[in-house]
């Protein structure tokens, strides 16, 4: 079994309010999904070096800052911020010294991490132990419309078979496909009205010849689109130089 590495950025959830998933999310966890540092203590981060820290599903957290990724456990009691750290430091392929300073100082915060606040503003403000503050905002997602969780209702004029649990998810500047077989991960960006879609990879599973199939058809469409449509019902078409495809919001993922 061969797997091209897939393009993706672990549990991006997106920005914060754009879906009911990440409402219900925040219920169970109020740190739920990504956050992009701004400050940590005396240091600030810059929006490029695309940082970020993820809490996923009250248990286990990560971090990136383009050198790897590094991470741990967690729980929220009140206002304290319970952190295990799990992954050792270690940074060695970074495509620079400033991302591997950044990288170590990210996972050496998160690891102090003793207490948090959600601000009205719904910026995030961790305290370590050793009293320096960091602040964290929700990052905004590419294209707002899209941000999310979607079933693939019909790739061309076929309805996608139910079997095959066809799935789309938005999430900042990142799109990733799924159905029962093979995933596909690739970079969205905004352009004029529409959106590009680049640097696309997929896992390559040893399936069946109809799955193969199937999963190709549904990332050549997905890799080509290039706009959107918004249909009744909440429901989207993407459209470009590829088949079209339509989706419907889930909330299950």
């Amino acid at each position: 079994m061969r797997l091209t590495i897939l393009i993706a950025a672990m549990a991006l959830l997106g920005a914060s309010g754009a879906s009911a998933q990440q409402n219900r999310m925040a219920v169970v966890d109020p740190l739920g999904g990504s956050w992009r540092p701004v400050r940590l203590g005396a240091v600030a981060v810059p929006a490029a070096a695309e940082a970020r820290l993820f809490f996923n599903g009250g248990a286990e957290y990560s971090t990136q800052a383009g050198c790897g990724n590094f991470g741990g456990f967690y729980s929220v009691d009140g206002a304290r911020l319970h952190v295990r750290q799990r992954d050792p430091v270690r940074t060695g392929k970074c495509r620079d010294q400033a991302a591997a300073r950044l990288e170590t100082i990210l996972a050496g915060f998160i690891a102090q991490a003793s207490t948090y606040t959600l601000l009205p503003d719904g910026t995030l403000r961790i305290v370590a132990r050793d009293g320096r503050t960091g602040t964290f905002i929700r990052p905004l997602p590419a294209i707002a419309a899209l941000d999310g969780h979607w079933m693939v209702e019909r790739i061309g004029g076929d309805p996608a078979p139910p079997a095959r649990r066809a799935r789309l998810h938005f999430r900042e500047e990142w799109v990733s496909a799924a159905a029962d077989c093979n995933t596909f991960g690739a970079r969205v960006r905004p352009a004029g009205a529409g959106f590009t879609i680049s640097d696309g990879a997929a896992t390559e599973m040893g399936c069946d010849p109809e799955r193969l199939a199937f999963d190709a058809r549904l990332f050549a469409a997905v890799a080509r689109a290039r706009r959107y449509l918004a249909l009744p019902g909440g429901r989207m078409r993407l459209e470009g130089g590829g088949e079209p495809v339509v989706l419907r919001r889930s909330y299950s993922g």
